[in-house]
């Protein structure tokens, strides 16, 4: 191949190589939103990591924090208790001893106090009062205003009225600006000690914690008061990010209650959602520019798509075209003149249409009326021995059962009648093979009332039950069986038709191979032909012989009834297809072993009794 020749097929490929650009844009949407999707996991999933840290950090935060106010306010309990029972040296300061005895006294206090400072940490002052005396002494480094001082020296002797009384942790408030302390007193036998703990120190290390710039935490008292509160700094704004974290007050511990409410995402998990968002709008941006090309393809390519299709429907046989004016000024000629076409081609398929729902109809009426003159001849001989014979009353039955016979046929104008209507034809029919025949049936019909109600073809059950009469055979002596049980289920009208003779051939079974159509019929042909003809008895009433009609008569007889027996059951199939197309079901079986009878199974659809539905008088 020469070198021309493959650029030339090379170049054809490519031409015939076609790519949609909105196809594209949506490739990239579809990756865009993969990777939003995936950086939103692992966003979230560092997010989740940040969160378990700082949760965990500020647990053990917390958890430090309340064992080293407990062991510092515990200490500074017992020391105020302890002194205010066994200090020996607040005694002697009781006995007038002497100023240089009393400042000498002080001195030892004060040194113990300062010793055990590391104990009971910053911000923590210890007093003594003397009731007797009323001398108040401060046994530690004094870290209030002189004001705040004489206030606390006032209000000192208040909680040493009872005698022995031993004081809870309380809150009060000093100066003019009421600063926080923590207070405690014991007083015992004239000695009153205290310690005052300034509300400030009780940080600790909950400064540790980063409580960002919406966080904060806060010191309540027992009565939910709040004496100490600070606010944080840094970390995120979004105020989902916070938590609350709470440390309950303990009577024999800490006396006050910690809320602490801390960014536990931190400032990064912000930084993600920052990303994330920047991610998101570019997302959006190619989104809108998609759509703007979305919609300025939609305004050229589309209606040439759209005109394709509609050229592609014209052929189509169950399409109806609802054809818009193309917004594309060059197609509006060619589209005017592919509705002018599309218009002659309904008309044409709608002339079509109606003259086959007439065919139709005229098949249905033909299938309807398809009577058997013979019948109505057998009837009318019998009708002439049971009157040559005088059996009156006889003959009274059978022209009243023929009667009503014949008035159901010839009034049948119809496709649907109610099934009430095709019982009683049924029974009507019956009764005359019993006058004719001198044959007993036992006829079992049941029927649910909501089912009498309904519309089915005219003619249509009696063919299966004529079936029966004429092929069914029992045993010397028995009567046939006939049950008929009509019921509906749901949108259904079921309806069972049995006998207790021998049941189909199975030759007959094998060629219906069970629910066939009425176009899956051998050769297309109509399922059609006369019925054997049935022996006139009149001759057997004038001899007075009461022989019953043979069924089957030999071998030639039998391959006849194969032959043409049944064609009542075939013309039903065939107009319930063309009554109802593939919403019926007809089914044919014989009962198992030991039971013995055919069986007529039909479901077609429940219609209630309407104006379609012919009435009788």
């Amino acid at each position: 191949m020469k070198a021309g020749e493959k650029k030339h097929l090379c170049r054809g490929k490519l031409h015939q190589k076609r790519y949609s650009l909105i196809r594209n844009f949506n490739v990239l949407i579809v990756l865009l939103t993969v990777l939003l999707l995936i950086n939103l996991f692992l966003g979230i999933s560092s997010m989740i990591s940040f969160r378990d840290h700082n949760e965990k950090q500020i647990e053990k935060i917390l958890g430090a924090y309340r064992q080293k106010q407990d062991e510092r306010l515990e200490f500074v309990r017992h020391y105020v208790e302890w002194s205010a029972v066994h200090e020996p040296l607040l005694r002697d300061l009781m006995k007038h001893t002497g100023a240089g005895k009393e400042v000498q006294d002080l001195l030892v206090l004060r040194s113990r106090v300062r010793d055990m400072k590391n104990a009971y940490g910053a911000g923590v002052m210890f007093f003594a009062y003397l009731e007797g005396e009323e001398k108040f002494y401060h046994l530690s480094e004094v870290k209030i205003p002189y004001e705040d001082y004489l206030e606390l020296r006032k209000r000192a002797p208040q909680k040493a009225e009872k005698e022995g009384q031993k004081m809870a942790w309380q809150r009060i408030r000093l100066g003019q600006d009421r600063k926080s302390f923590l207070f405690y007193g014991v007083s015992y036998r004239g000695v009153y000690v205290c310690s005052l703990v300034d509300a400030e120190k009780l940080r600790g290390n909950l400064d540790d914690i980063i409580t960002g710039r919406k966080g904060y935490y806060r010191l309540l008292d027992e009565e939910g008061r709040e004496f100490l509160k600070v606010d944080g700094s840094g970390g995120s704004l979004f105020p989902l990010f916070y938590r609350n974290y709470t440390l309950q007050a303990d009577p024999g511990g800490m006396p006050y209650q910690v809320q602490v409410h801390a960014d536990v995402y931190s400032a990064a998990a912000e930084q993600e959602i920052r990303q994330s968002l920047i991610l998101l709008l570019l997302f959006v941006v190619l989104f809108v520019a998609a759509r703007y090309i979305y919609v300025t393809n939609r305004s050229v390519l589309r209606p040439l798509e759209h005109f394709q299709i509609a050229l592609k429907n014209v052929s189509a046989e169950d399409s109806i075209l609802h054809m818009e004016s193309p917004p594309l000024r060059e197609l509006e000629p060619a589209d005017q003149q592919l509705k002018n076409l599309v218009s002659q081609l309904q008309k044409m398929r709608i002339s079509v249409y109606e003259e086959e729902l007439e065919r139709k109809k005229f098949e249905i009426t033909f299938l309807q009326h398809q009577i058997r003159p013979h019948f109505y001849l057998n009837c009318l001989a019998t009708i002439d021995s049971m009157a040559q014979l005088g059996e009156i009353e006889e003959l009274r039955k059978m022209v009243l059962f023929t009667s009503q016979y014949i008035r159901y046929l010839f009034q049948v104008d119809s496709n649907l009648v109610r099934l009430s209507y095709e019982l009683t034809h049924i029974e009507a029919y019956l009764d005359i093979q019993n006058l004719r025949m001198e044959e007993n049936f036992e006829v079992e019909v049941k029927a649910a009332p909501e089912a009498m109600e309904a519309c089915i073809p005219p003619l249509f059950l009696i063919s299966f039950v004529e079936n029966s009469v004429k092929h069914a055979s029992v045993s010397a002596g028995e009567k046939l069986k006939i049950s008929i049980h009509c019921r509906r289920e749901e949108e259904r009208l079921v309806v069972d038709i049995a006998d207790s003779g021998q049941g189909f051939p199975p030759e007959f079974l094998r060629e219906q191979e069970g629910e066939l159509s009425l176009a899956e019929g051998k050769g297309g042909e109509p399922l059609v032909a006369e019925r054997k003809e049935e022996p006139p008895v009149a001759k057997r009433r004038e001899e007075g012989a009461a022989v019953g009609e043979k069924r089957e008569e030999g071998s030639q007889i039998k391959e006849a009834v194969l032959k043409r027996t049944h064609i009542g059951i075939a013309n039903s199939r065939k107009r319930l297809a063309l009554l109802y197309g593939r919403s019926y079901r007809l089914v044919l079986l014989n009962l198992p072993a030991p039971a013995h009878g055919a069986v007529v199974h039909v479901e077609i659809p429940f219609e209630q009794s309407s104006e379609k539905a012919v009435a009788f008088d």
